[in-house]
């Protein structure tokens, strides 16, 4: 990896309440470790939780978002920092530090994001990575991918976006992830499984939804993401889980409501809510055990109100945690 693209972790990241020192009174900045990236194979981190912050926005800028989501890893850091310890003290949180992309070289910044992503798997860890633009994606996947060689790797995806832009002209994008790893599947004879959770209509065009059918993406708009229909939901996963063997789960926040969560890149003014729907799509996917690395992308601390949006992500994050730990 090139450590141009990287910074090591610091401990003084993590912050927060102390309630106390037994085990039953702490919160994660007591327990959370931080290793640098040289350290990770010498550290017994399997069935462990390892954090990888990805401190960039080119992608978005490139794709006509709004900058800001490079400081979404400390933002995330921050309200993840006082949430409580609900595992035992068997189990463990590492973080090691930040991919950076300080002269614009976003496809340097992703191929250091697939090393760290590939040094965590090669060690038995679950990489939860925190973006950072949803240009974090292309890099999360190629990571796991090298980890996995010939199995067939689906992504399913919480976004109010295909992002399925092609990217001749531009380049990477945060737009333009799915389609990345879809032409590198064509290329590898690979099977290309995508599943989309509450894409909007109104936020892509008709060419996109077109290639989503070309390319025999799975889908579920936002406005049949609902409770009476959980059950086919479900399924519809379950259907998609069954014809892969390895999953990468990307969450883009701007597939909440904008009312929930404000500070993203791209804010939509309709979207999901956090709420029990959402929770048991997450234990479903937590159950079936073929999660093995996850993101969440499009933090933009630059237009959160009240860190509605940073407090949501920190609370999909604990929840996942918890559900990883129990499973």
């Amino acid at each position: 990896m090139n450590k141009n693209y990287h910074d090591n972790p610091e401990q003084g990241w993590w912050q927060g309440r102390n309630d106390g020192d037994e085990w039953l009174q702490q919160r994660w900045w007591q327990v959370v470790e931080a290793i640098a990236f040289d350290e990770i194979s010498k550290k017994d981190i399997q069935h462990s939780i390892v954090l990888a912050g990805f401190a960039c926005d080119e992608g978005v800028v490139r794709n006509k978002g709004r900058a800001g989501a490079a400081k979404g890893p400390e933002a995330l850091r921050h309200n993840c920092s006082n949430l409580p310890v609900y595992f035992s003290q068997e189990k463990k949180i590492y973080d090691t530090g930040n991919v950076v992309c300080t002269d614009k070289n976003l496809e340097a910044a992703q191929i250091s994001l697939s090393a760290i992503v590939s040094a965590i798997l090669a060690r038995k860890g679950f990489p939860l990575l925190l973006g950072g633009g949803h240009e974090i994606l292309y890099g999360h996947y190629c990571g796991t991918q090298k980890n996995f060689p010939g199995k067939n790797i689906g992504v399913i995806n919480f976004d109010a976006h295909f992002d399925l832009r092609s990217d001749a002209e531009t380049g990477a994008t945060s737009g333009s992830g799915f389609y990345q790893i879809a032409e590198d599947c064509k290329k590898e004879h690979n099977k290309f499984l995508y599943f989309a959770l509450g894409i909007q209509e109104a936020g892509n065009t008709h060419e996109l939804f077109e290639r989503a059918k070309a390319l025999d993406v799975d889908y579920i708009l936002a406005h049949d993401f609902h409770y009476s229909k959980l059950e086919k939901i479900k399924a519809q996963l379950q259907i998609f889980l069954d014809k892969t063997e390895v999953v990468c789960l990307t969450i883009d926040l701007d597939v909440f409501a904008s009312g929930d969560a404000p500070g993203v890149s791209a804010p939509a003014a309709g979207g999901l809510r956090y709420d029990f729907l959402f929770y048991e799509v997450m234990r479903l996917l937590a159950g079936s055990g073929k999660i093995v690395s996850m993101d969440i992308a499009e933090l933009n601390p630059e237009f959160d109100i009240d860190n509605r949006t940073a407090k949501l992500a920190a609370n999909i994050i604990f929840d996942w945690v918890k559900l990883f730990y129990e499973t």
